[in-house]
Order: structure tokens, then sequence, then C-alpha cells
């Protein structure tokens, strides 16, 4: 079993606390996206290439692992 773990992704999600953040959501949106060192939000399109790869016969040996989807958030 694997495990993936998306950090900031453009979704309804976000854009949800992403108000309730801040009465201006593209200023929430913008200072967290300032955080990520990608620069930026995830999309959902990235998070789905790693979970479709997880399930490939490409990844039959990766098991037990802990993916993180963040633009380096975590890594900094």
């Amino acid at each position: 079993m694997n495990c993936v773990n998306p950090g900031p992704i453009e979704s309804r999600m976000m854009q949800a606390m992403n108000r309730g953040q801040s009465p201006d959501a593209k200023e929430a949106h913008d200072k967290l996206a300032a955080t990520v060192p990608a620069g930026r939000y995830g999309t959902p399109e990235e998070v789905a290439a790693l979970v479709a790869f997880l399930g490939s016969d490409e990844a039959s040996y990766c098991n037990g692992g802990f993916y993180t989807v963040d633009g380096a958030l975590t890594a900094t």
C-alpha cells in the first residue's frame, strides 16, 4: 500500500480554504503559492499522474511508500 500526500492543489477545496483565509481569495492563494518552491499550486492532473504510475505495472516494486506531491514545499 502506498500513500499519496498532495500539497496545495488547484481545486474547489483549496478555493474554499482560500476564501476562508481572506476576504480576497486571490490574495490568500498568491500568499500560499509564494511559499511553495515551485511558485505555484499543483494541478489535479499532476496528482493523477502519480496515482496512475503507482497503479501501473511499472510501479510493481513500489510498496509502502509515502509520496508527496507538493512542489517541494516540504523539502525545504
